[in-house]
């Protein structure tokens, strides 16, 4: 009952929200000649993304506690997914003058049997946290196989967590202690919904962090090959770093 009253709030909130960005867009657009009303139409979208999120998070931990969120397998290029996903984070990167790199192992197949909608939406949560989190030094994701299964590992120089605020970081609505969420924001929900998403697509997910340091946050997907009569005619990645801006 709870879950099915949150989803469907949800709902009723982001359908207007979504009308209140389009206008911010449009408003942004119109006002080419009026500094001041454009940066009040940024600030209004900015606040609408974050309260999107927000709601989007919502939707998704009550759609899971209901057990109506559900994996849809589908080819997937892993390249394409994981470049979208860094390009929506790399503003924010980039306005903190982080170091922002992607480095893709040469044996990553071109495609695979996956979500790319979770998948990206994992990934998006990982990087936007590491960026979110780290003032000054570099993000970087490295995506690797092993045996049968995807590695991404998303590293930071952050502010880093201790060993007891780490165990609670899975759990819903929890973040490393109060200050955090006043200094930051956020649900506190991110995390345990990729969890519970990388478990659904029979994966697992850990993290290390030191206070001070960084964190490093792992998590593994299975490599499921489309079949291999299709999968032979496609040139296989080759090993890829670069930076992004």
């Amino acid at each position: 009952m709870r879950s099915e009253f949150l989803a469907n709030m949800s709902h009723e909130i982001r359908t207007p929200l979504n009308g209140v960005l389009g206008f911010a867009e449009i408003g942004y657009r119109n006002y080419q000649n009026s500094e001041k009303a454009r940066n009040a139409f940024v600030k209004i979208q900015m606040s609408g993304k974050r309260l999107l999120g927000v709601i989007n998070d919502i939707l998704d931990f009550s759609k899971i506690e209901a057990g109506k969120l559900h994996i849809e397998w589908a080819r997937t290029d892993i390249a394409e997914v994981i470049q979208h996903t860094v390009e929506l984070v790399h503003a924010s990167a980039a306005a903190k003058s982080l170091d922002l790199r992607v480095e893709l192992s040469p044996d990553l197949p071109p495609t695979c049997m996956s979500d790319s909608l979770r998948l990206g939406q994992i990934l998006l949560n990982v990087l936007s946290n590491a960026v979110k989190f780290t003032e000054r030094g570099s993000v970087v994701l490295a995506v690797s196989r092993a045996d049968e299964m995807l590695v991404f590992s998303v590293v930071d120089t952050g502010i880093g967590i201790s060993e007891k605020e780490r165990l609670l970081l899975f759990n819903p609505f929890q973040q490393a202690d109060a200050s955090t969420t006043r200094r930051f924001g956020g649900t506190g929900l991110g995390l345990a919904i990729c969890q519970r998403i990388v478990e659904m697509m029979n994966g697992d997910i850990s993290l290390e962090s030191e206070p001070g340091k960084g964190t490093r946050i792992v998590f593994r997907l299975p490599c499921i090959e489309p079949e291999s009569s299709i999968a032979a005619s496609e040139p296989a990645l080759g090993d890829v770093a670069f930076n992004v801006g």
